[in-house]
């Protein structure tokens, strides 16, 4: 079982440039544990930032940041901020999400598959024989 779920978000640059973009989020019982953010670039280059759906709760919840790495996630208001980092050294791209759109999106994952219950939808067997194309 499988969502995706338009979602705006206001994108603040390093430059000082801020505009709209459309994104969704996906999610998927397959993996559990994980949220994908996708979007595309202006040439039509699709990028996922693939991070624990557990970040974006806490996050989602909380006035200080969360997550370590690419990915941090922090409340600021009504809003949900989002900071992807680019492993390439270019700027950070910092995103804002409408909390309660958020909230919405995290309410369906729950629904799908419950926080904490993951293990449950996870088939890790079939992830590796499927990594070492083996039919199980």
């Amino acid at each position: 079982m499988s969502i995706r779920q338009p979602i705006n978000a206001v994108c603040f640059q390093a430059d000082g440039v801020v505009h709209q973009i459309g994104m969704a989020w996906r999610y998927s019982t397959r993996d559990p544990y994980a949220v994908i953010l996708e979007f595309r670039y202006s040439d039509k280059t699709c990028v996922e930032y693939h991070f624990a759906r557990e970040l974006l709760r806490d996050g989602a919840n909380s006035d200080c940041w969360k997550g370590e790495g690419d990915i941090l996630v922090r409340r600021s208001g009504n809003h949900v901020e989002v900071v992807l980092k680019n492993p390439e050294g270019e700027p950070p791209l910092v995103l804002a999400f409408d909390r309660a759109e958020i909230k919405v999106a995290l309410v369906k994952m729950g629904l799908m598959a419950p926080f904490g219950c993951e293990r449950g939808y996870y088939d890790l067997d079939q992830e590796i024989a499927t990594y070492l194309g083996v039919a199980s």
